[in-house]
């Protein structure tokens, strides 16, 4: 079957079936009550698509979703504050996850979603990815 890959927007990743589509790790600097999580995140993609444009990547076989990305500048993602590491460039774009559903794994799917990623921010003139 052939791979087709689309944006991240709140329905698109409701729609996944992931788990992600609930994950705040890096939405918030704080832990997130059980059942917030989903309302968090759909919030955080409209602000960011609203404000710098896509912000993810899902890669779709038939009629399964089988890989997620997320991706933005960093003032975005609170979560970056629990770790003691420096700060993410100014001009460079944080890649906070690149999942792929453990039976999917293995076929290149990773791969093809960080060139599909790459490929997007080289065209919006991003200087850097930062993970």
């Amino acid at each position: 079957m052939r791979r087709r890959i689309i944006p991240v927007t709140p329905k698109t990743l409701e729609r996944s079936g992931l788990k992600c589509r609930s994950c705040t790790h890096w939405e918030t600097a704080d832990s997130v009550a059980a059942g917030r999580g989903q309302n968090i995140k759909a919030k955080q993609l409209r602000r960011i698509i609203k404000a710098s444009g896509e912000c993810g990547k899902l890669v779709c076989v038939g009629d399964k979703v089988l890989a997620y990305s997320q991706y933005g500048p960093a003032e975005f993602w609170q979560g970056t504050k629990r770790f003691s590491s420096g700060p993410v460039s100014s001009d460079a774009i944080l890649l906070t996850c690149l999942y792929v559903l453990p039976y999917a794994q293995g076929n290149g799917l990773g791969r093809v979603l960080l060139q599909s990623i790459e490929a997007s921010l080289v065209k919006r003139r991003v200087r850097a990815i930062e993970v």
